[in-house]
């Protein structure tokens, strides 16, 4: 499967990142579900019943605004990857304010 990202992400999941591996590439994929999940309008998709669609962009918003730093958790993400959290915040939420899914592109490296 490609790597899908919102053209928002790019400058700052590319900043200096450049060393890859199988673990950032994972954590990675995680942050950009969460992207999706944050902006994304809840709708039912057959699989997902519209109330979940609305609890997982709840949910998602909550992960990148919590102040937690353990295993999984958005600051730690951001440490692993080298991201400056405070900026991807930002990038989130003016996502969300927004009030529309950004068309996504392929995701290189």
């Amino acid at each position: 499967m490609e790597d899908q990202v919102f053209p928002e992400m790019d400058p700052v999941l590319i900043s200096d990142n450049s060393e890859y591996s199988p673990e950032k590439s994972l954590w990675t994929s995680v942050l950009l579900q969460a992207v999706r999940e944050a902006v994304k309008p809840p709708k039912y998709d057959g699989h997902s019943s519209l109330f979940e669609s609305q609890m997982n962009m709840k949910r998602a918003r909550e992960w990148f605004f919590a102040s937690e730093n353990h295993v999984g958790s958005f600051e730690w993400i951001c440490m692993i990857l080298n991201l400056d959290t405070e900026r991807v915040r930002r990038t989130v939420k003016e996502m969300i304010g927004n009030g529309t899914r950004k068309r996504m592109k392929r995701f290189t490296r």
